[in-house]
């Protein structure tokens, strides 16, 4: 048998192990999305669910909706989802798009602490307006169309006499016609002459038998063309541009999988020819819809001073089309051969909207002779927005990143784009002229950035002095409220966020930390005010302050002591003002009276110096005692008034009491003007007098 010494060590050990293990379960939090349901917001029998096992990091939905509402559920914690949303309520988000519109929305998941453990993004796209997918048959041939632009070009072999078009609609709700036919069963039969083309027109109509959508497809032969190949070889390989007076580059250099060309000429080039090159598999290749063989020059192509684009569309043996697109730049001036920047500002976000972006710096910080930087997107993308300034108002600034080219306009922020780590962005500068040009490079990193979006401290100046906010400022508090004289003319504010990577706004004006704003008017009743926090991350949180003039409140105080001398006495105080008014004279306190718990408090001065009390404080007990014409009350500081749900309390060295109690056991009267946030308060006035 075992000894008891044996058992008792078994005990132990079982026990022990019986409490790592119910740590370790409790431990075990699991902080992630377990689905997210799509749903139709004005149909809530419409939903897509995204279950456990199909959610990623970044992950794609395309929707026939207008407007879908985000519904995500987590395993543990708590989510929120920003971006380009909407929110009804604090659950409630939803997305609008537009056709064919894709928007990025970030959903985080924070822990118990509210700190974030994990984020998601999510791809919305809405898909074609009643439509879930067209596909076109033969004999030997098979495209199917997921989505679709208002016109679609369609390649089908030679040797096909008829094809069969099948429309997939998105619901019961819609109906379909192609070329003004109807089908029973929404296909249709369409014969391919031999030596022509066909156009085929497909108008959608919603239950009310509106048209909602038209959709337009060019069928056109290829010369032994089987379908769909997904070979993705290119071609062609090289695109050149001359003029009489020779060759010129093209930005950005060539490469099969870049789209978008711009080719900036001389002013007195007006025109142009483009020179292809490509193998013997390239079918036909047009520009401008002339045939140019490879090698060939293309007819004289005008150049413009606001540029002219030229389609190259390229159809290979197996049907496959590439269109590639050049745009013919004519310089405006013969001289000005300055290529630099002054200036580059640049705005991150998570979303298109560049007004909701915020201006970050580049590494090293933007100069005119560094020509190389980093940008932080942070996780695996960002959107960023370029405001170059020019040197000389007529150079001319081009984006090119991925594969599109775009060209930005002198101190306007561009529309935004879509920047993934380990992508390169370049900006090049033209002189007037187009004989100079410079690059600045940009080399895209993954990050990952401060989700801080609170602030510290936020501190309120009128004229120049400090206002106490009601109540007390708390990082996790963001409405305010402050009471000024009726004089009182400018306002400015300084806020100091807990991460210095976070950026400040006041009423929409970039604030450099803990510095004060540029002076503001105040109106001639409430101001608002709006202090927005924007962390590393984009992610955001505004403070919102409230500031109210008043004729109650005299602008510049006076510091001697308001006499007590048994006459009448009306006290006027105000909520979040140090400043007070005994019959008619202003006076200042240490700090401001505040409400809690429906209940105002106020400094005990106020009680001793204007009502006339004698007042005494127990510092080992911790207890008030009031005396005044015989009446005498106590109180305790943190112990609930019986019947009056508030204790007198000690905030900021200074005795706080609340004032309905002590004024009616002085046989005062105390009003609250809630327009005002004033508390008056009346001792022997005639019409108080009992």
């Amino acid at each position: 048998m075992l000894s008891r010494k044996m058992k008792l060590f078994g005990l132990v050990l079982l026990a022990c192990a019986m409490f790592f293990g119910m740590a370790a379960v409790a431990a075990a939090a699991d902080y992630e999305l377990d689905r997210i349901d799509l749903y139709d917001y004005y149909d809530d029998d419409s939903r897509i669910r995204i279950t456990e096992d199909d959610i990623e990091s970044n992950m794609e939905q395309t929707v026939d909706w207008r407007r879908v509402r985000i519904v995500p559920r987590t395993v543990d914690g708590t989510y929120k989802i920003t971006g380009e949303v909407g929110q009804d309520s604090d659950d409630n988000y939803y997305v609008t798009l537009d056709e064919d519109e894709t928007i990025r929305v970030t959903i985080s998941v924070y822990d118990d602490d509210d700190k974030r453990q994990k984020r998601y993004y999510l791809d919305l796209t809405r898909g074609m307006e009643g439509i879930e997918s067209v596909l076109f048959t033969g004999d030997d041939f098979e495209k199917s169309f997921t989505s679709l632009d208002d016109e679609n070009d369609l390649l089908i072999p030679e040797d096909e006499s008829s094809i069969r078009l099948k429309v997939y609609l998105a619901n019961d709700d819609y109906t379909v016609e192609c070329n003004d036919s109807g089908s029973g069963n929404n296909a249709w039969n369409i014969k391919v002459p031999k030596n022509d083309d066909v156009t085929v027109y497909l108008r959608v109509y919603n239950e009310d038998e509106e048209e909602v959508a038209e959709y337009k497809f060019t069928i056109e032969r290829s010369a032994d063309a089987k379908g769909d190949n997904d070979d993705d070889d290119e071609k062609l390989t090289d695109l050149e541009v001359k003029t009489s007076d020779g060759k010129y580059d093209l930005f950005p250099k060539f490469d099969p999988d870049v789209h978008e060309y711009y080719v900036c000429l001389p002013k007195d080039e007006k025109t142009a020819v483009i020179i292809p090159t490509y193998g013997d598999e390239i079918e036909t290749l047009k520009i401008n819809g002339k045939t140019v063989r490879s090698g060939n020059e293309s007819n004289d192509l005008s150049a413009g001073t606001d540029g002219k684009a030229y389609t190259v569309k390229v159809t290979e043996e197996d049907g496959d089309v590439e269109e590639y697109t050049v745009n013919l730049l004519r310089a405006v001036n013969t001289d000005g051969d300055s290529s630099t920047l002054d200036n580059l500002r640049i705005k991150r976000g998570t979303g298109k909207s560049v007004s909701s972006m915020t201006e970050i710096e580049s590494e090293p910080d933007f100069d005119s002779y560094t020509k190389s930087y980093e940008l932080i997107a942070g996780d695996d993308s960002a959107y960023f927005s370029f405001r170059p300034s020019l040197e000389d108002s007529d150079s001319v600034v081009l984006l090119h990143y991925d594969d599109e080219v775009v060209m930005l306009e002198d101190d306007e922020y561009c529309s935004a784009v879509e920047l993934e780590a380990d992508d390169v962005a370049t900006i090049r500068v033209y002189s007037p002229n187009f004989e100079e040009y410079t690059d600045y490079k940009f080399d895209v990193l993954d990050k990952q950035l401060d989700d801080n979006c609170r602030l510290d401290d936020l501190e309120l100046y009128v004229d120049g002095v400090e206002v106490e906010l009601s109540p007390e400022f708390a990082g996790k508090t963001y409405t305010y409220l402050a009471t000024v004289g009726k004089n009182a003319d400018v306002f400015t504010v300084k806020a100091d966020p807990e991460s210095d990577d976070a950026t400040i706004t006041v009423n929409g004006d970039e604030v450099k930390n803990n510095k004060q704003s540029e002076e503001y008017s105040l109106n001639t009743g409430m101001t608002s005010v709006t202090v927005k926090v924007t962390a590393a991350n984009g992610d955001d949180e505004t403070y919102r302050l409230t500031i109210t003039r008043s004729d109650s409140v005299v602008d510049k105080p006076t510091t001697d002591k308001p006499a007590a001398n048994g006459d009448p006495v009306k006290v006027v105080l105000r909520i979040g003002s140090t400043n007070y008014i005994v019959n008619g004279k202003s006076y200042t306190l240490a700090s401001a009276p505040y409400i809690t718990s429906s209940r105002t408090q106020v400094p005990l001065r106020v009680i001793a110096e204007a009502l006339g009390a004698n007042v005494n404080y127990n510092n080992e007990a911790k207890q008030i005692t009031i005396n005044k014409d015989g009446e005498r009350m106590y109180m305790d500081i943190g112990k609930k008034i019986k019947d009056f749900d508030v204790a007198p309390e000690v905030k900021a060295n200074t005795t706080f009491v609340p004032i309905r109690y002590v004024s009616e056991k002085l046989n005062c009267k105390c009003q609250f003007n809630n327009a005002t946030k004033e508390v008056i308060i009346t001792y022997g006035v005639e019409d108080n007098k009992k």
